[in-house]
């Protein structure tokens, strides 16, 4: 988890995150940036969805279902693990070449990133679902 990147979102107006996995502090760090009256967009691949439907997570049902956020399933295959957007820059966690979990990050803080960010992460936008209830 990126301290300073999850700070910023807090300044932010909006988060736009895609995501192969929920950290263990995800309930509560979008329950943070909520409560800054940041708008959340979140686009989850389908393994992960199933995932949470399995665990029956209260918590999480909570979350899905908040008109606050919104929630995506997107429904082809992500070569990397996470990448998230807010006003400050982006951040990237990426697989490395052999598809194996790397945990380093790639982060980028300027109005290009930024920028750059919203673009990628309307492409994955324009593929998925948006998800409504569990």
């Amino acid at each position: 988890m990126n301290q300073d990147f999850c700070d910023k979102t807090k300044e932010s107006d909006a988060v736009y995150q895609i995501t192969t996995y929920f950290h263990p502090r995800f309930p509560s760090l979008i329950e943070g940036w909520i409560k800054h009256n940041v708008n959340v967009s979140i686009i989850i691949t389908e393994e992960l969805y199933s995932k949470v439907k399995e665990q029956a997570d209260r918590h999480l049902y909570d979350l899905i279902t908040d008109e606050r956020i919104k929630f995506y399933v997107y429904p082809k295959k992500m070569n990397f693990v996470s990448f998230a957007c807010n006003d400050y820059g982006i951040l990237f966690r990426l697989l490395m070449k052999t598809g194996t979990y790397n945990n380093k990050q790639l982060m980028c803080c300027n109005p290009t990133a930024r920028q750059w960010g919203k673009e990628f992460f309307e492409r994955y936008l324009k593929d998925s679902l948006l998800l409504t209830d569990i």
